[in-house]
């Protein structure tokens, strides 16, 4: 009977390929918690860019207005989803907003972008329809207005090739960050550019600017009045504030006599293109 030398018996049971089960246990335990990690952030953060379009149709006009019929009629989010868009393409509306941010070198449809999110990862863990995706939901006759959820240059060279490559349609580019505005200005100075100035200070500062760096403002209804509005116009620039529903706060804005006014209020909004608003 041969017999093995008890040296050997240990280096036997030391060799790689006599691990026991035990030795794989941790490394399949952290490949399943990596998988589950990663499904768990692909799901949080699909829900948490998700799309959304809070418009609605809201009760009939009652009594018709006329007294701002130049005023455009800016549908809130309307573009970002198909639902939205169809709503959007039954009512007529002279502008339909669409939310966009650079991801991963193209423009998504995007209401809030993966900041927190590596570029690298941005495959794994998130997908959104692209604008061009939108574009072909857009209904004819309809104005587009992006509200950029990205800054800089290459956000602004993206915006410029959607411009230049949809010349059938005015396209509005808005932004609260002046320099990414400067940048579609300097490739396209015809550009219809938004900024957002928040407060009437910030206003302030962008009026003190010669030459004005942006062809329109778009300011929360807080921060305006007649006064306002009219010194904006004066200086040259399109004036639009939103976000309004109230039908009473609806004829206040529109007594100012602002360019635009954004809305969630499809009825409001088709009653603006019409030239007609009610209370």
């Amino acid at each position: 009977m041969n017999s093995v030398p008890d040296g050997s018996r240990e280096r036997q049971a030391e060799a790689p390929g006599n691990a026991g089960p035990g030795v794989w246990l941790l490394p399949a335990a952290l490949a399943a918690l990596a998988l589950g990690a990663a499904i768990v952030l692909r799901r949080s953060v699909r829900r948490r860019l998700q799309p959304f379009a809070p418009i609605f149709i809201g009760e009939s006009l009652e009594a018709p207005l006329t007294e701002s019929p130049a005023t455009l009629g800016i549908a809130h989010n309307g573009g970002d989803t198909k639902e939205g868009m169809e709503l959007v393409r039954a009512h007529n509306v002279d502008v339909v907003e669409i939310d966009v941010a650079l991801v991963g070198g193209r423009l998504d449809v995007v209401h809030t972008p993966p900041r927190i999110i590596p570029r690298l990862l941005h495959p794994l863990v998130y997908t959104s329809a692209t604008l061009d995706d939108a574009w072909r939901e857009l209904p004819a006759g309809v104005d587009v207005y992006l509200d950029l959820k990205t800054r800089g240059r290459r956000t602004a060279n993206e915006v410029v090739r959607v411009i230049e490559g949809n010349g059938e349609r005015t396209i509005y580019a808005g932004s609260s960050d002046l320099p990414t505005l400067g940048f579609i200005r300097s490739l396209l100075p015809d550009a219809e550019t938004v900024f957002y100035p928040r407060t009437r200070m910030g206003l302030a500062r962008l009026l003190a600017m010669d030459p004005l760096p942006v062809r329109g403002i778009s300011i929360p209804p807080d921060n305006l009045d007649a006064a306002v509005v009219r010194r904006a116009q004066g200086a040259g620039l399109f004036v639009w504030t939103g976000i309004v529903n109230d039908r009473r706060r609806v004829r206040e804005v529109l007594d100012w006599q602002v360019d635009g006014l954004i809305s969630d209020d499809l009825v409001v909004l088709a009653g603006l293109r019409e030239g007609r608003v009610g209370a």
